[in-house]
């Protein structure tokens, strides 16, 4: 049996197939925005994504083919039938044993890319670890499904300069926005409060896995835009490096699709607003655990078991497991 401790680490695939990087990607790089300057940006950069359902697990595998050096993927859940009508990298087999989302996340994306480095994380988001999940990382996306979850990455990503995305579906409704702070709104400046009353869910109002799709596709072209930057303006780092400034194109709105009804919407998020509490006044209350509901440990304790029933399946690796190996990709 493997401990518990092994979720923390990368696994490594067996004998992958030695793709060499500009073959693998010469599709990419021959795209304007990116080119062979942006797809070695990519091979060097980390990028943490929170919650690994639907939403999580296609962010997941979008960015793994592109080739982002470094993906940390943060799931307390583990898979079941009802995740595979939209979750893209799960199985029916990851659903008859139960498999941590993160652990079977990670599998997946050794199987098609093993340039990459992949960090599952079977565990909780919350203000006791979050540093410590989150360390190293240069840019958060949301896989959540909760606004809790979302207000504490919210205020951990304004606290420490680092960028987000938000990103949401239910039913055929999508919706995304990108946070920069200091430069855009944060989420508290949109939405300064959570939602009251009934809220819609997955488990109440059913969800298309086009609208999954869509709103990872823009989150994830948005997160290679950041990666990417624009390459010919820049500022010289201390080690010589030099880094790209934000590109024009970095869209600065929440933006919101219906693909059912063919509505769409956008609210200027270009600026913070006067005031807030998270990016104005620097109340980071979610990050000091304030109104958290006394369900998480219950939830922290499900997973674990969720784990201790699939560990078997890693029984038979050797020393800290790992997903992908940084040879030749990320630095």
């Amino acid at each position: 049996m493997t401990s518990l401790a092994q979720e923390n680490h990368p696994h490594k695939p067996a004998a992958p197939l030695d793709v060499h990087i500009s073959d693998r990607y010469s599709r990419q790089i021959l795209f304007r925005g990116i080119g062979t300057e942006g797809q070695a940006r990519l091979a060097r950069s980390q990028v943490a994504i929170v919650g690994c359902g639907a939403t999580g697990s296609a962010l997941a595998a979008l960015l793994g083919r592109a080739g982002v050096g470094t993906l940390r993927i943060i799931d307390r859940d583990y898979v079941e039938p009802s995740n595979l009508q939209r979750q893209s990298l799960f199985d029916e087999q990851d659903a008859s044993e139960s498999l941590p989302k993160a652990i079977a996340a990670a599998r997946k994306i050794a199987a098609f890319n093993s340039q990459i480095v992949v960090e599952p994380k079977v565990d909780d988001v919350v203000p006791a670890n979050i540093e410590a999940l989150l360390e190293g990382m240069e840019i958060i996306l949301d896989g959540t499904d909760n606004f809790e979850t979302r207000y504490l990455i919210n205020d951990f990503a304004v606290k420490n300069s680092l960028p987000w995305i938000y990103s949401a579906a239910v039913g055929s409704y999508a919706a995304t926005m990108n946070v920069l702070p200091g430069e855009t709104a944060c989420l508290a400046c949109i939405f300064p409060d959570s939602p009251r009353g009934i809220v819609d869910t997955c488990e109440t109002s059913g969800i298309l896995n086009s609208a999954v799709n869509l709103v990872a596709s823009i989150a994830a072209t948005e997160t290679l835009k950041l990666l990417v930057g624009d390459e010919t303006h820049g500022t010289e780092r201390s080690d010589g490096i030099k880094a790209p400034h934000l590109p024009k194109t970095l869209r600065k709105t929440l933006l919101s699709f219906d693909l059912w009804t063919n509505e769409h919407a956008e609210i200027t998020a270009a600026k913070p607003r006067p005031n807030c509490r998270t990016c104005g006044n620097r109340d980071f209350i979610h990050l000091a655990g304030k109104g958290r509901p006394e369900s998480a440990p219950a939830r922290r304790a499900l997973a674990a078991k969720a784990w201790s029933s699939s560990s078997s399946l890693l029984s038979g690796l050797t020393g800290p497991p790992r997903c992908g190996t940084a040879t030749g990709v990320a630095a």
